[in-house]
């Protein structure tokens, strides 16, 4: 990673914090007893052990696989396919999206209007935008990479009221140390380590897209078996037991499953 991109994930990661902002997933659950759990078979194979889950209800957050995003509400939208969908996140009436137009560990990030239809492109991110706890905002900085123009363009802080979608920005200083420190909590899910927790080995871990806490005890997985197909299992880590979300999907593209940005 270059200087300028350096620069930017040091200034993410201290103002994206401000007001206990989280990193798009939910805190994991709290510690609990663990329950005896039988290994899934891995001669079955991850088609053949996705076949015989019990089916559950669909997932209760928004989630994209491949160019289609799935609303809780049972909507589906037609997202842009000319780059693959990295995060994406609820504002006002359409969305906030991060795409895969990398430039040295950065990526783009664009707003869609309530179909889809990119309304506006806001240059460069590095990271995801991250929610409020409270839910009511989201926070987001961007910056010109050097790679894509001959001047440095400003450091912006993105400020996003999630109902109305009015967005605020404030130019960052470049030094580091002159931005606010706050303290920096890690809420992302240890996925290996809460399959570890349940026999679950690296059969099903080496195949595991993306992961997100839907409440205290569900943990969701987008999971990739063979043939260009996605799927999100759900597993209850108070019991242990394992169910489907979503079947098995055709994806476009390489792109796979992404969960919307959560407290």
């Amino acid at each position: 990673m270059n200087p300028r991109a350096l620069l930017v994930a040091t200034a993410c990661a201290a103002a994206l914090l401000l007001g206990g902002c989280g990193d798009g997933t939910s805190a994991p659950p709290a510690a609990v007893s663990t329950p005896t759990a039988t290994e899934a078979t891995p001669r079955l194979g991850l088609t053949g052990w996705l076949d015989q889950l019990p089916v559950g209800p669909p997932p209760a957050l928004g989630y994209v696989i491949g160019h289609r995003y799935h609303s809780p509400d049972g909507r589906v939208v037609r997202l842009p396919s000319d780059h693959g969908i990295q995060a994406i996140a609820r504002l006002g009436d359409g969305y906030v999206a991060v795409d895969d137009r990398v430039f040295e560990g950065t990526a783009g990030v664009c707003l869609l209007d309530a179909r889809g239809r990119r309304a506006s492109d806001l240059h460069t991110i590095s990271g995801a935008p991250a929610l409020s706890l409270d839910g009511r905002t989201l926070r987001w900085i961007t910056f010109t990479p050097p790679e894509a123009a001959p001047e440095l363009g400003p450091t912006v802080l993105h400020v996003a009221d999630v109902r109305t979608g009015e967005i605020r920005t404030r130019v960052l200083p470049t030094d580091p140390h002159a931005l606010p420190r706050v303290r920096q909590r890690d809420r992302r899910p240890d996925v290996d380590e809460v399959l570890a927790r349940f026999g679950i080995t690296s059969w099903l871990r080496g195949r595991t897209a993306s992961a997100a806490w839907e409440g205290r005890h569900h943990l969701l997985l987008g999971v990739l078996p063979r043939g260009g197909r996605a799927a999100v299992v759900r597993l209850d880590t108070r019991s242990g037991a394992w169910s489907l979300a979503v079947d098995l999907t055709p994806l476009e593209g390489t792109w796979h499953v992404v969960f919307e940005t959560t407290r």
